[in-house]
C-alpha cells in the first residue's frame, strides 16, 4: 500500500495514512474480535519505508536492550519510545 501511494500521488500524508491503517489493522483484527493482534513488525516496516536512518536508529536501541536485558518485549517497548526523538533529531531540517 505504501509504495501506491507513494507512485502516483507522492503525498506524505497518504503513505502516513496507509500505514498507520495498516498498522491499527494488525493490533485490533476485525476476525480477532477486535483482540489479539501484533502490530509492531507492520510499524517497523512502515517506518523502514518512510524513515530508514529512523529505523537503523530504532534497530540498534532494539538490539542493545535486547542484548543487556534478554528481554523482546521491553526491546520493543524501548525502540517504539526513541521513534519520536530519532524522527525529531535525524529528521529535522
Amino acid at each position: 500500500p505504501l509504495a501506491i501511494a507513494d507512485s502516483p500521488l507522492g503525498l506524505t500524508e497518504t503513505q502516513l495514512a496507509c500505514g498507520l491503517a495498516a498498522a491499527v489493522g494488525h493490533c485490533y483484527p476485525l476476525y480477532h474480535g477486535f483482540r489479539g493482534g501484533k502490530g509492531a513488525g507492520t510499524l517497523i516496516g512502515v517506518v523502514l519505508w518512510m524513515f530508514p536512518m529512523v529505523a537503523l536508529a530504532m534497530l540498534a536501541v532494539w538490539l542493545l536492550v535486547l542484548i543487556s536485558s534478554g528481554y523482546v518485549g521491553l526491546s520493543t517497548v524501548m525502540a517504539g519510545l526513541c521513534f519520536p526523538i530519532a524522527l525529531y533529531l535525524l529528521q529535522s531540517p
